[in-house]
């Protein structure tokens, strides 16, 4: 598996880079992440630990802190919430589909990692964010600013994190009309990433500075 990055500014859509992998132009064993500043996220699907390949490419480059929240899901809507309460649901451990993302697969990945005596000085560090603890895009924004305030580079391991700062959906408009999740599906990932503009406020590690410089236009 090997990382792909994507510029910030692509007039790809999230569409594009889904029909680029399965037409075999893009490997599935690269999942593909937008990075923009020191933040990185995904723009379709994410795999088990694939986050994992940002990390080691990363270290090559010169980083050797990490954030990486986990332990939650994400669709080009953002997230589903509670309409009572307009809060993000927390991962519910009785559904398979959730027991699927149990943070404590990362964690076992980072302690591989911060033991790996061939990537000396690592320090990866796996935050849960899908315990219901931070249950709304600002307490998500709060936890994503605290990490680059430490010069981490923050990686949101879910799947189309890249929409995470949208104020998410209730399971009755998924069922009743799907089709409300094309249009962002065909949306320029340049404009969905706008929502992600602050986090240019606390510049771009060197690393990072050199991902982008790989990334896809």
């Amino acid at each position: 598996m090997a990382a792909k990055y994507i510029k910030p500014t692509t007039s790809l859509s999230p569409k594009n880079v889904w029909d680029k992998l399965n037409s075999g132009d893009w490997s599935f064993d690269d999942c593909p992440w937008m990075i923009k500043g020191n933040l990185c996220a995904s723009v379709t699907f994410t795999g088990d630990g694939s986050w994992q390949e940002i990390v080691r490419d990363l270290y090559g480059k010169g980083q050797q802190t990490f954030t990486v929240l986990a332990g939650r899901h994400g669709d080009q809507l953002g997230q589903e919430v509670d309409t009572r309460t307009g809060r993000i649901l927390a991962r519910n451990p009785n559904s398979p589909a959730d027991t699927a993302i149990n943070p404590d697969d990362d964690r076992r990945i980072a302690q591989r990692l911060n033991a790996n005596q061939a990537l000396p000085g690592i320090h990866v560090v796996v935050q849960d964010v899908g315990d219901g603890s931070r249950d709304t895009v600002e307490k998500l924004t709060a936890e994503i600013r605290r990490h680059l305030s430490e010069n981490r580079i923050v990686i949101l391991a879910w799947c189309y994190s890249l929409f995470a700062m949208k104020p998410g959906w209730d399971v009755n408009v998924k069922n009743t009309w799907p089709q409300v999740f094309l249009g962002p599906n065909m949306t320029p990932i340049a404009w969905t990433a706008r929502d992600w503009d602050w986090v240019s406020t606390y510049g771009s590690l060197p690393a990072a500075v050199a991902a982008e410089g790989q990334a896809v236009a």
